[in-house]
Parts: structure tokens; sequence; C-alpha cells
């Protein structure tokens, strides 16, 4: 049964004040998973209530209290000081003061409790999953399949040579005959070729990409001579070697985002949720709380 509170909070607007803006902000009451240990009331501002910026859905927000709740059943607990080293953590981690902290939780519109009260659920959610998520190391055919499916590309490269070719030593309409007939002078001095990926091209030299294996061109006619540029070869895309590791890594993330969304569609299923506002759901679609 749903408690007394519960079904006075329900019937009404919950009002905080904004401890670092000195403002009153409005809060609703958008739905309650009721528990005998203590029902989850779903605030409107909970969809904002992130460490990291990310927005969430109602969903997401209802599916981290669906896994509070089935932690509570499996007697899952965290101790104060579990919650106190995790503070320390973050604290150590962007080398915060005290003061710090407080003022990095409270831009978020939480106070050291609440945050605390945020992280503890999360260590919760984490101790949960970890005890009840069993996710098999993805076998070689899994990983050859996921990569013919999502290879890696290695660019095409262009290697290129480049040379000034004195007007003393050969008039313009000798070199173009020499472009066109794509046989260079033996008495052409090249600079050391070079090779370029495509994305190491700026905008004026991306015409590169255009040119055929062996093609000169003439790219500029300067004081004493000419500028020339030559294509040497070209090494196509081509697709990348197979890192087992780091492709075994992708894979067993996608088998373990696999496993979590079908553990919380069977929380889903047997979730008893009411809805404070109409039009709410726990389907999949994301959805928007418009204010």
């Amino acid at each position: 049964m749903i408690s007394v509170l519960a079904r006075t909070l329900m019937m009404m607007v919950l009002v905080c004040t904004s401890m670092h803006a000195g403002r009153t902000d409005l809060d609703e009451i958008l739905a309650v998973l009721p528990h005998p240990s203590g029902d989850i009331l779903i605030l409107a501002s909970d969809l904002q209530m992130t460490f990291d910026g990310t927005t969430r859905t109602f969903r997401d927000v209802a599916l981290d209290g669906l896994m509070e709740l089935k932690a509570r059943d499996l007697g899952i607990k965290i101790v104060s000081s579990v919650v106190e080293s995790m503070m320390a953590s973050i604290q150590k981690k962007y080398n915060l003061s005290q003061s710090q902290l407080v003022e990095l939780f409270e831009a978020q519109g939480l106070t050291m409790e609440e945050a605390r009260e945020t992280l503890k659920r999360r260590k919760m959610i984490d101790d949960l999953l970890g005890g009840v998520m069993r996710v098999d190391e993805p076998s070689t055919e899994d990983i050859q399949r996921h990569y013919a499916e999502h290879p890696d590309m290695l660019e095409a490269s262009y290697t290129i040579r480049l040379a000034f070719v004195p007007e003393s030593d050969m008039t313009l309409e000798t070199l173009e005959k020499m472009i066109a007939s794509g046989e260079p002078h033996e008495s052409i001095v090249w600079d050391t070729s070079e090779t370029y990926r495509a994305t190491d091209l700026v905008e004026s030299q991306r015409f590169i990409t255009t040119m055929k294996s062996g093609e000169m061109r003439l790219m500029a006619m300067v004081d004493g001579g000419y500028d020339l540029i030559q294509l040497v070869s070209i090494v196509p895309e081509e697709i990348a070697p197979l890192d087992e590791e780091k492709v075994s890594r992708v894979v067993r993330q996608d088998l373990f985002l696999k496993a979590l969304h079908d553990f919380q569609d069977k929380l889903v299923e047997k979730a008893k949720v009411r809805y404070c506002r109409p039009g709410l759901s726990l389907e999949r679609e994301p959805q928007e709380i418009i204010d």
C-alpha cells in the first residue's frame, strides 16, 4: 500500500528553495514507486540531477528507482564510509577544496546530504548489477563477426614529390608536353617524397586526391621557373588489421548493454508505478518533461 505521506504528496507540489540562487522554485512529483521499505518519489528536478551534466528521461530516472528497490529487496546496503570514500575520490579527481566540492554539488541543485544520497543510490545500483549481471567473454567467432560488420578503416594515403624547374632548363611549352606525356625528364631534381593521409591535407592541397598515380601537374609559375608536383603512388582505403583485444571490449560492452536492457525490461514488467501526471509511461521511447 502507498504510504499516507506519499498519498498526500501526490496531491500537492513540493516547494524547494534554491540555496545558491536565493529564489523559490516549484518541484512537481511525477510518479511514485511504492515499496514496503519506503516509497521512492520521482520529481521533475530528478531529470536534471546528474553529476556529468547529461540530461535524463523519465524512464531513466524511473529505472534507477526500480533498480534501487531491487537492491533493497536483495539486502544490498551501503555504509556511510563507502559514500565518504566516493566523495573523497571526486574531490581528489578534480583537485577540489571542501568548499569547491560543496559549490560543485550546489551548481547541480544538490546539497551535500542530497549528493551523498545520490552517490549511495548509485553504489547500490552498481553493486546490484555486479551481483545479478553475468556476461561471458565473447568468442573468437563473436569478435570476427562484429569486426566484419563494423571494421576500422585505414585512410587512403598519397605519396607526392615536388620539384622546381628553372625556366633556363625548360620552356613552358616543353614542360606542358612533358606533363601531358606523364614521363618526367631525367634532368628534373625532385625533392624527397612525402606521404599524406586525406585528413592531413588542408583545403588547398586536396586536389591531390583527384590525381592519378604518376600524374604530374604545374602548381605555379614563379620567378625564374615552375613549381611541379607529381603523385608518386596511392594506397587506397583498406580495412585495418583486427585488434582482438579492442574489439573484444566493444563486443563485451554490447553484450552487457543487452543483458542490462533485458534485466530492466523484467523490472518494468513487474513494476508498480503510480503516475501523477497523465501521459507518462516506462516505454523505451525517450520522453521529455515539459514545464
